[in-house]
């Protein structure tokens, strides 16, 4: 049995789990990402739909300008 047959039958399953939260981390990661840049207006053109978009068009309602 060489290397490459010895990572693929042990190695990847003992890593797989390891590799799902790391990968939905990421996930989360790149939204976070997409919604900062998009409430700085460097992301997603504002007719889109955006986290981002929708907090900073949030930011000139009478609720958000009386509580700092």
């Amino acid at each position: 049995a060489g290397l490459p047959h010895l990572l693929f039958r042990h190695g990847l399953p003992n890593c797989i789990d390891i590799l799902v939260v790391y990968a939905t981390l990421q996930i989360a990661n790149a939204i976070l990402l997409e919604a900062g840049l998009s409430f700085l207006g460097l992301g997603i053109a504002p007719p889109e739909a955006s986290w981002g978009n929708m907090l900073n068009l949030a930011r000139s309602t009478v609720v958000l300008e009386q509580y700092p």
